[in-house]
């Protein structure tokens, strides 16, 4: 297969993220289980919402007892304010996965302000662009030609029977078969001259469908600010749960919260943290930890 694409670490990776959706102009993917916008990221995303024309769709996943804990309050808040978005839900998303008309990143990382400031992450950055399937008949001229002149039209037109575009149709088929918990669409006011539309003048924002409530996170989150939570070691929290370590082990590597002895995403949204303990790091579970 064929990829017009470019592996990224990093800095570089996070620099193509901000580059594919600032050149972003009709459409734009963000696929991603864990969301937290950073200021880099919004600015970014800012001068989208001035445009109706522009659709957004966000996809998030994990956390399926408590779905706020994958999604910050703000990020919710800057997100519902575009004009023509669509935000949905899926709770087996694992994959991180940014598309524009012109471009996709396949990543580790998730659009969230830790992993960007923190991780090392890595990606491949692949253009998918006409120019993309261009280049691809000047290198293989021979075989195109051979194929007839409707083999050149699919070439030309996109419509490539290969799986060279399987990831792209793959995600926006995932993407549609999630769970929708917010929609918003534009309205226009037409004006018409004998009968014709001559121009459309955006009026509103209309709010089809709103089950992403803010007001419970923001209560979430002052509960939680008043209260002081208590950390375990992992042999405490043995003790308490009635576990052999190597069961303890097992079940939070299994729900994803530490692999090979390092917090994931997953476990720091819930709650795992570093301590020190006599100048000795270990990691430390909240006591009302779900496993």
């Amino acid at each position: 297969m064929y990829i017009d694409g470019k592996f990224l670490f990093d800095t570089e990776l996070i620099h193509k993220l901000n580059h594919l959706i600032r050149n972003s102009k009709k459409n734009l993917y963000l696929i991603s289980p864990f969301i937290d916008l950073d200021n880099r990221t919004k600015d970014a995303l800012i001068d989208k919402k001035k445009n109706p024309n522009f659709k957004l769709f966000i996809l998030f996943g994990k956390n399926e007892s408590n779905i706020y804990k994958s999604v910050k309050n703000d990020s919710i808040d800057f997100l519902k304010e575009f004009p023509n978005i669509e935000i949905r839900y899926n709770a087996r998303l694992h994959a991180k996965f940014y598309l524009n008309e012109n471009h996709f990143i396949m990543t580790s990382m998730n659009l969230y302000d830790y992993s960007l400031s923190n991780n090392i992450e890595s990606g491949i950055y692949v253009c998918h662009t006409p120019d993309h399937i261009i280049k691809k008949i000047d290198n293989n001229i021979g075989d195109v030609l051979g194929t007839g002149i409707d083999s050149i039209r699919k070439y030309f037109s996109g419509n490539l029977n290969s799986d060279e575009t399987e990831p792209i149709s793959r995600f926006i088929s995932i993407f549609e078969n999630s769970e929708l918990l917010f929609k918003s669409e534009p309205k226009f006011s037409e004006t018409k001259t004998l009968g014709i539309i001559t121009s459309k003048k955006f009026e509103r924002t209309n709010i089809v469908l709103d089950k992403l409530d803010t007001n419970k996170l923001s209560q979430k989150n002052i509960t939680t600010s008043n209260t002081i939570t208590k950390y375990y070691s992992a042999t405490k929290f043995c003790q308490i749960s009635n576990l052999s370590k190597n069961q303890f082990e097992l079940l939070v590597e299994k729900k994803g919260l530490v692999k090979n002895n390092i917090i994931t995403d997953l476990g720091k949204q819930n709650g795992i943290i570093i301590k020190t303990y006599m100048g000795k790091e270990y990691i430390a579970y909240p006591a009302d930890l779900e496993l």
